[in-house]
């Protein structure tokens, strides 16, 4: 796992921010930190910096009220991993952080073309005679799979990944 960098933007214009890697750099530049009138400073916008995990802490939208979870819970997440990327696919769907972590059991991930899922679906599920098998559409079962919601297609640095189970 590489060190991810973050930036502690202040709001104060009176301040310049500061760089970290861990909450307890944040916590203590954070709690010595003054403007140039001498006041602390006590608000800041947390910004993603280098690192791999870059799409998880925007799509989670950490500030200082949830960094520490940040740190806890997802900061060590690889982006080869699937709860990566189920995390992902839940928080740029709305789900607050809290809930995220929950739901991950909730989901599966298939790497490959919708197409492909949809053939091995039919062959795993269905006993299709050779001769019919040439017949069966598998980019139009994908295509309706995914307009009636049954997969969801994440686009990942990778390639495309669905999401299962919805």
């Amino acid at each position: 796992m590489s060190t991810s960098v973050y930036f502690a933007q202040p709001y104060s214009i009176d301040a310049t921010g500061f760089y970290f890697s861990s909450l307890e750099e944040y916590k203590a530049k954070a709690a010595s930190h003054t403007d140039m009138h001498g006041f602390p400073v006590e608000e800041y916008e947390l910004q993603f910096i280098d690192g791999d995990n870059h799409r998880l802490f925007n799509a989670l939208g950490i500030c200082q009220a949830t960094l520490t979870q940040w740190f806890s819970e997802f900061a060590e997440f690889e982006t080869e991993d699937d709860d990566y990327w189920k995390a992902v696919y839940l928080a740029e769907n709305g789900y607050a952080i809290e809930d995220v972590l929950a739901r991950l059991d909730d989901l599966m991930l298939w790497h490959g073309s919708a197409v492909d899922y949809a053939r091995e679906l039919v062959e795993d599920c269905y006993d299709i005679p050779e001769p019919l098998r040439f017949y069966i559409d598998y980019d139009a079962l994908a295509r309706d799979m995914r307009l009636n919601g049954e997969i969801n297609v994440l686009e990942t640095e990778q390639g495309a990944v669905l999401v299962l189970g919805c």
